[in-house]
């Protein structure tokens, strides 16, 4: 059956989710939706952490980033959740994607986020929380400024597994939205596809051996008459 979580998505909410295409079919491995609450964002993050590489009975995780102004990993807000089967809880760790795309976890854990809910049933991970319009972040020497009402973001999603002592593994599939956006608008967003990159690389062989050939041409054949 179809979760709550994609009830208004692209009405009162946007939602974002994994593979491509699924927020319209109700049925994703992972989808993340935000929509504003009072003056915060309220975010939401729904999905099967469970992946072909667990299969030695270890934690996954489920992770959703902000990433400023761009669609790459670096200098990103991370919100990671996962299952502790030692507690039988829900935790949420609070991260930093540095430029050398590691994430770190952040201090003052709590400042960055409110009102945490989580939910862990038949493999199905649930979590909850509400940011305000302004964040700052601070890791080591760097500090990042947001806005989450002005500013533009890509949307992150990534799976991977927890290590022990809560560190996470690099994730082992990702994805993340096709361009950055304003997080009031309410739409059903499109990942970014390799696709488009390799056309744009084809595209650009392509016109720098046209205009290469032109060159060698024009440079043989028409010498003389320019030089009249």
């Amino acid at each position: 059956a179809e979760n709550d979580i994609f009830e208004g998505c692209g009405n009162t909410k946007s939602c974002f989710g994994m593979p491509l295409g699924c927020v319209g079919k109700g049925n994703c491995n992972v989808i993340a939706s935000y929509e504003l609450s009072g003056d915060q964002m309220l975010f939401k993050l729904l999905g099967f952490p469970h992946h072909d590489r667990l299969r030695d009975g270890g934690v996954g995780y489920l992770s959703l980033g902000l990433s400023p102004g761009d669609t790459y990993m670096g200098n990103d807000l991370t919100t990671t959740c996962f299952f502790d089967p030692t507690t039988s809880k829900v935790k949420y760790q609070v991260g930093f994607n540095t430029n050398t795309k590691q994430n770190k976890k952040l201090k003052d854990q709590k400042k960055y986020l409110n009102g945490f809910e989580g939910s862990y049933k038949d493999g199905l991970l649930s979590c909850q929380f509400k940011r305000p319009e302004k964040v700052q972040v601070i890791h080591e020497s760097t500090i990042l400024s947001m806005n989450l009402f002005n500013d533009k973001f890509a949307i992150l999603l990534a799976k991977g597994r927890v290590q022990s002592g809560e560190r996470l593994q690099i994730h082992y599939q990702k994805v993340s939205t096709s361009e950055p956006i304003s997080l009031g608008l309410s739409e059903n967003l499109e990942r970014k596809s390799k696709i488009l990159f390799r056309l744009h690389g084809a595209f650009m062989i392509t016109a720098w051996i046209f205009t290469a050939s032109l060159g060698t041409i024009l440079a043989r054949y028409f010498k003389t008459t320019w030089t009249h």
